[in-house]
């Protein structure tokens, strides 16, 4: 027995009662993050289910793929995109960008998929940031 309960309770909802818990991590980092207004984030959950008809069905980006996803918006203020750049119709060098967050409780480190997928991910152009905290977000997203 796993000591999660069954039924309609998922464990994502028991985790979050735990404190010092990923879940409880991951929803500080989330809730930080939009309140820069620097990014749309969103929980990218990830497994398998069977559906009704007993096929298994894949969710979520995949094996190694990060616990937030978002997209970075136009900076306001401190972007190093050249101002005549923008004054002509340009939009920020950050808008659009790929988002990606892991979040592990401190000590944690990454699995090798998680390794890979973030590797693939930067050299696609996209901001990956591996927080062990919410301050350790907010920087990875200011270093952006």
């Amino acid at each position: 027995m796993s000591g999660y309960p069954t039924g309609p309770q998922s464990r994502a909802k028991v985790d979050a009662n735990v404190p010092g818990s990923e879940t409880q991590l991951l929803a500080a980092i989330r809730d930080a993050l939009l309140a820069t207004g620097r990014c749309l984030i969103f929980r990218n959950n990830t497994g398998k289910l069977q559906d009704a008809r007993g096929r298994w069905v894949t969710f979520g980006l995949g094996v190694g793929s990060p616990d937030l996803i978002g997209i970075l918006r136009a900076c306001r203020g401190k972007c190093t995109t050249p101002v005549m750049d923008l004054a002509v119709g340009g939009s920020c060098d950050h808008a659009g960008r790929f988002l990606a967050v892991e979040v592990k409780l401190p000590g944690k480190h990454l699995e090798v998929a998680q390794a890979c997928w973030h590797k693939a991910a930067r050299e696609s152009g996209a901001l990956v940031i591996v927080a062990h905290s919410v301050a350790e977000a907010l920087a990875g997203l200011e270093g952006a």
